[in-house]
């Protein structure tokens, strides 16, 4: 009976040995997927602010960008006027109809006009007056640069102005242009104000 008594603490020893191992791991374990769900939250966090901050960034870069082509030039690049002819003018309104299909949802109705590019021209077979308002122009720099000895082999190029309402040129008559300004920038080009797009189309 001492033997079996004896036996018996001995398994119940060892059970409840076996059973503390069992508790002290399973506390293990626990405490292992504890730490793990805070490291986990920390980098959820971590990684939250970050975005925040990146698109706070993107968000100013945006606005940085929008302002600075939304801001009018209010030079007038307007140098001289000129008459393309009529297929040159068929040209040019069809490149801004399809800038305006293209854009419009992006860069929003206002304002209504567009510059597009519409003609060539050497400055020889401009008129004497041309070199005048060269001079008087705010936006003519670019012209000087090749120097006065080049100047009268240099091209200039004419532009007209389009209706984004009506989908034609307001009017046969252009105007040169001498410093292009950037695409989508609005400048004033005699007495409109539009957006500039050049040859696009």
């Amino acid at each position: 009976m001492s033997f079996k008594r004896g036996f018996a603490n001995n398994e119940g020893v060892r059970n409840h040995s076996h059973d503390s191992r069992l508790g002290l791991g399973k506390r293990g374990v626990d405490a292992t997927v504890k730490r793990s769900q805070v490291f986990a939250g920390l980098r959820s966090r971590s990684m939250n602010r970050y975005l925040v901050l990146f698109s706070g960034f993107l968000a100013l870069l945006s606005a940085c960008s929008v302002s600075d082509f939304t801001k009018a030039d209010n030079r007038n690049y307007a140098v001289e006027t000129c008459y393309p002819t009529s297929n040159e003018i068929r040209l040019a309104e069809q490149r801004a109809r399809d800038y305006w299909q293209k854009n419009a949802n992006a860069v929003g109705p206002e304002p209504q006009y567009l510059v597009v590019a519409a003609c060539s021209m050497l400055a020889a077979e401009l008129n004497a007056e041309f070199s005048v308002k060269l001079d008087r122009s705010e936006t003519s720099g670019a012209y000087f640069t090749q120097g006065i000895s080049s100047s009268s082999k240099q091209g200039v190029q004419g532009y007209l102005i389009f209706d984004t309402k009506t989908g034609r040129a307001v009017s046969p008559q252009g105007y040169i242009i001498v410093d292009t300004p950037r695409r989508g920038q609005i400048v004033h080009v005699a007495h409109y104000t539009a957006r500039y797009i050049g040859f696009d189309g």
